[in-house]
């Protein structure tokens, strides 16, 4: 059984984690902290950790059939701008057993172009500000990561048509630290910014989870990814409710990154995509109703 940082200590779960090789990767009373990652056990297999651009998986034609598709098409204007986009993306590069991972989500249907549909948001926003190459390069592939550990959930709680229970949401609260757990098991001692951002990218959070320094490019990668993230969810359709207009996802997210605290980029700069501006003191927004939770928002 694993106990889930502070804001759960009280809830226990059975949480059994496999990687890919059948190897149980997943530890008693896992604390994330700085030494987690060199606690797991070591992926063995070299060839799997081999680099493979993004343009060299079927990923890539999947991505352009998002970009394709009219609930995307705010991202860009003309071919030239849709080339750029994909241009910008060839040369992305994880290990192959990384982008066995991002295949397996094909399985789970909406979670995968949820995914994609992130990476590609990122993307255009990178392209658009002066956001830090190194950080969006980062975010690019937390996109595509974060949700991994989804693969791992059972399928009653990833495609049910109500609202969580309050175990379904501890349940389903679980997928960052999976997610976490497999890219340590894999990448080993390697690329530590990559596992925590992948970890917090549902922050502010998880940050209360682990005594971890929230500082440094991991921080930046998962605020991005935390925004795309929760807009996609909320213009997306889901068996439990429809998809809101875009409008109200920005109010909303207006809202959350204002709670915390956060930098108002990406919303300003959805604001522009769509045309549209909200003042602060604007009109509120609550997903489905009062009683919706957060990490239903996926």
């Amino acid at each position: 059984m694993i106990r889930f940082g502070k804001r759960v200590k009280h809830k226990k779960l059975l949480l059994f984690v496999t990687a890919l090789d059948q190897t149980v990767i997943a530890r008693p009373n896992l604390r994330v902290d700085l030494e987690s990652w060199e606690k797991l056990p070591v992926f063995d297999r070299p060839k799997l950790l081999v680099e493979r651009a993004l343009v060299e998986t079927p990923v890539y034609d999947h991505i352009r059939t998002v970009l394709e598709s009219g609930k995307y098409r705010f991202l860009w204007n003309d071919q030239s701008e849709f080339d750029r986009i994909l241009e910008n993306l060839m040369s992305l590069e994880l290990p192959e057993i990384l982008w066995q991972e991002i295949s397996r989500l094909q399985q789970f249907g909406y979670y995968y172009h949820h995914a994609l549909a992130i990476l590609l948001g990122i993307t255009r926003f990178g392209m658009d500000t002066n956001a830090n190459e190194e950080t969006i390069r980062l975010a690019q592939k937390v996109s595509l990561l974060s949700d991994i550990g989804i693969s791992r959930l059972p399928n009653t709680i990833l495609f049910s048509s109500h609202l969580f229970t309050e175990d379904e949401r501890i349940t389903m609260q679980q997928h960052p630290l999976i997610s976490y757990l497999l890219l340590g098991y894999y990448l080993q001692k390697s690329n530590r910014d990559l596992g925590l951002s992948v970890y917090f990218h549902h922050w502010p959070d998880e940050e209360a989870a682990t005594d971890i320094p929230f500082v440094g490019r991991y921080r930046d990668a998962a605020w991005l990814v935390y925004n795309f993230d929760i807009f996609d969810a909320l213009i997306s359709n889901r068996p439990f409710r429809p998809a809101y207009r875009p409008e109200n996802a920005i109010i909303y997210l207006k809202q959350i990154n204002r709670t915390f605290s956060l930098p108002l980029d990406v919303v300003y700069w959805l604001e522009k995509k769509f045309k549209m501006f909200y003042p602060m003191n604007g009109p509120s927004f609550i997903p489905v109703h009062p009683s919706v939770q957060e990490h239903q928002l996926n």
